[in-house]
């Protein structure tokens, strides 16, 4: 994914490659599990994590 694709994404949060990860797989990992999961799901654990809940909600 080109950088300013994620730039506009998180705004001033950094992210990096992870060079040990395929160039079109991502890998998502949660305490001591990881899943295989796609860009877009990636991009949007990233967003979900970053913002924390906007909301309210907690769902």
């Amino acid at each position: 994914m080109p950088e300013d694709v994620w730039a506009d994404l998180l705004g001033d949060v950094k992210v990096e490659r992870d060079p040990s990860l395929p160039p079109l797989g991502c890998e998502l990992r949660a305490g001591l599990s990881a899943i295989d999961v796609s860009p877009a799901q990636r991009i949007g654990a990233l967003r979900s994590e970053l913002l924390g809940d906007l909301d309210g909600s907690g769902a």
